[in-house]
């Protein structure tokens, strides 16, 4: 599943709704207003995929509907070895595990704002580093080459963050 396209699979044994949506809440909310679920009463489980299915839950969460997270490997590992991957085989997997596993629900709760910001700083700050670190070391092994001279440049047009 891609930030870009949203798969939703509705199960009430009876079959599958499956539509293809963007980052739009509006359509999301409609789509499912549409299903005339009683969000108090319903239980959606959704694979954990990170910042990918954020929008969703928050979507489910502001309409009331009981939300929960589960890892896949916990998914897989209670199925067994079994064939098959795509999106619609993996909806009825995550349907049946859902259905068999509800007692055990941990529910889904929302992050109060600071933390959200605070895991996104955090999150930028290790992609920064992470960017430095691939920027300097090509720089770094240029010593070990005897360039220092090359080096000695390239670390001016660094500094002042060079050493930081």
């Amino acid at each position: 599943m891609t930030s870009a396209k949203l798969r939703s699979t509705s199960h009430s044994w009876r079959g599958s709704v499956r539509r293809d949506f963007g980052k739009q809440s509006q359509k999301l909310q409609l789509f499912f207003k549409s299903l005339k679920l009683d969000p108090r009463k319903t239980l959606v489980c959704l694979e954990h995929t990170g910042v990918y299915n954020i929008h969703l839950v928050e979507v489910l969460c502001k309409l009331g509907f009981h939300v929960w997270l589960e890892s896949a490997l916990r998914i897989k590992r209670s199925i067994g070895m079994v064939r098959g991957k795509s999106d619609k085989i993996d909806a009825g997997r995550i349907a049946k595990y859902a259905f068999l596993h509800q007692e055990q629900a941990n529910l889904w709760i929302p992050s109060r704002e600071i933390i959200k910001s605070l895991k996104s700083l955090l999150s930028q700050r290790a992609r920064l580093i992470k960017a430095k670190l691939i920027l300097i070391t090509p720089i770094e092994e240029l010593a070990g080459l005897g360039l220092k001279k090359n080096l000695a440049t390239l670390k001016r047009s660094f500094d002042p963050h060079w050493q930081r």
